[in-house]
């Protein structure tokens, strides 16, 4: 199983483009990075330590367009995906990789205010649910065995 469930902050405006003459037509893909925070007390201590961990994302289709249209840098997500492994090779040879989370849905959080929240009639939806026929996943859990 490969499942990721994150709740974060934006650390910059997502970064959004459309890729042309893909299978299913035109589809877009959108790039973004969130900052994850964790409290916890060190061992034998009192002091509460706090550690951020800045984790890259991708998104495509209805995910990618509600992520450039409604969420901008600071804007506190709740996503869930899957890990995917990037791998290339520089331009001296050296073989690079990194993780990212390939993202499927996306909540926009609010954000904790001093006012009391009163939304508006224009103000945007707060949930993106893909469509399943959207986006296809790389790993099909029904037709691959787990291996244990």
């Amino acid at each position: 199983m490969n499942t990721v469930v994150l709740k974060g902050n934006l650390t910059a405006d997502p970064e959004a483009r459309t890729l042309q003459n893909t299978k299913n037509g035109d589809v877009m893909v959108c790039n973004f990075q969130i900052a994850v925070n964790e409290k916890y007390r060190s061992k034998g201590s009192t002091n509460t330590v706090e550690t951020t961990t800045f984790i890259p994302c991708e998104a495509w289709g209805n995910s990618a367009r509600f992520i450039s249209e409604y969420v901008r840098r600071g804007d506190p997500v709740l996503l869930s995906g899957s890990l995917k492994l990037d791998t290339w090779e520089t331009s001296d040879g050296s073989k690079r990789s990194r993780l990212k989370v390939k993202v499927y849905r996306i909540e926009k959080l609010n954000r904790r205010q001093s006012q009391p929240n009163n939304p508006s009639a224009d103000s945007p939806p707060q949930t993106d649910n893909v469509d399943t026929n959207t986006v296809e996943p790389e790993f099909d859990p029904v037709d691959n065995e787990v291996p244990f």
